[in-house]
């Protein structure tokens, strides 16, 4: 059985998608008016569940309200092609304010000259934040594209967030 969660966050409402524990979807903030049409769309199985996975709730939370987050937890993408898994699992090895170009990331997942099906495997990750796919980036350090609520400017403000928590001196809180 598929359960679903929507979350406010200061950015917006966020929501997740489990089965038995295990994460399977994730929709980054946008319009709730938008947001809830989309899931039962993607997800018309799927009932809603406020107490889902409670830890998680509390870490999507803390991420949008600027606190670091590793998000280890069980996910299933088993459904991906299988390149398209090995980038998601390189994808989710990117530590929080870090970043690496497609072609790394590529080279990461075992096949150095697949940045371009890099790009498709980030522009379909169903666990956006979770594959922390906002932190690929061109070779060039642009920006690249972002299959999300508010495209790039909202990659833009992610990347923005995580930079400005690790320059702050160990222990500063904001």
């Amino acid at each position: 059985m598929f359960r679903f969660n929507i979350l406010d966050t200061p950015w917006g409402p966020f929501a997740y998608v489990a089965r038995s524990n295990v994460l399977v979807a994730t929709y980054l903030p946008h319009k709730r008016d938008s947001l809830l049409p989309k899931l039962i769309e993607d997800w018309a199985e799927a009932e809603p569940n406020e107490r889902l996975l409670p830890k998680f709730k509390r870490e999507a939370d803390a991420y949008f309200k600027g606190e670091p987050a590793t998000f280890d937890f069980a996910i299933d993408f088993t459904d991906r092609p299988p390149f398209h898994r090995k980038v998601l699992e390189a994808c989710r090895t990117v530590k929080y304010g870090e970043t690496i170009s497609y072609g790394g990331l590529a080279a990461r997942a075992g096949n150095p000259r697949a940045a371009r099906a890099v790009g498709q495997a980030m522009r379909n990750n169903p666990l956006p934040l979770i594959i922390p796919c906002h932190r690929v980036l061109q070779s060039n350090g642009g920006i690249g594209g972002f299959n999300a609520p508010e495209g790039v400017c909202l990659k833009r403000r992610m990347l923005d967030l995580e930079a400005s928590r690790q320059k702050q001196p160990t222990g500063a809180r904001s």
